[in-house]
């Protein structure tokens, strides 16, 4: 049985239903799927920070600090070693560390339907017939997100490569994240509570899910 969304217009009218495609928005939820490819789509976006400078990075101990024999101390080479105060760390972090993980096409194609099928069957999907009377403009746009039942809340709006415009418009509000329909992932819609969408938005999505 396919799952039928309300369409609005630009001025928050329902006009109609539109049925979802099954094979995205009608799959059996693996919740062990959806998380293990949340988590590593996560981690192929994290870029390490956290840096400690070894004996070669620190400043200082150009010099032999003190000569070899004679003098009744311990012998070194220089004040850049580990056990100096102020010299190189020896295992600490560093910022070469590779946190990303591989997914297989399969597995992140379904945790991608099942999340859009777990958006449909909490009715968190909302269907725009067309952005184009709201133009590029944000006020406008800001206007028809108020009449839709995504008002004050944080959404992602997915878009069609000719709705350009409506990103500029949409990126001034804080509460609506445009990103491409072509490139979404599960992490993106799960980030979000509501999910927005023009009827041309929804075709793109469908048919380069199935072209992958």
């Amino acid at each position: 049985m396919a799952v039928a969304v309300s369409l609005f217009n630009h001025k928050g009218e329902k006009v109609g239903e539109t049925a979802l495609p099954k094979f995205l928005f009608d799959r059996k939820v693996s919740p062990a799927l959806v998380h293990q490819v949340v988590v590593a789509q996560r981690a192929n976006q994290r870029k390490p920070i956290a840096h400690t400078k070894d004996r070669g990075e620190v400043r200082g101990g150009g010099r032999k600090p003190w000569r070899q024999k004679g003098t009744g101390r311990a012998r070194h080479g220089s004040i850049r070693s580990p056990q100096w105060r102020g010299g190189g760390v020896v295992f600490g972090p560093r910022k070469n560390r590779n946190f990303s993980e591989r997914l297989n096409k399969k597995m992140t194609r379904s945790a991608l339907a099942m999340v859009l099928t777990d958006r449909a069957n909490e009715n968190r999907v909302i269907l725009i017939d067309s952005f184009e009377p709201v133009s590029a403009k944000t006020k406008l746009f800001a206007t028809m997100v108020n009449t839709l039942p995504i008002k004050s809340k944080k959404t992602l709006l997915l878009l069609g490569k000719g709705e350009k415009g409506i990103a500029r418009a949409a990126s001034n509000i804080r509460t609506i994240f445009p990103y491409k329909a072509d490139s979404v992932q599960a992490l993106s819609v799960v980030t979000y509570p509501f999910m927005l969408m023009s009827k041309d938005g929804l075709d793109e999505l469908a048919s380069v899910f199935k072209s992958k």
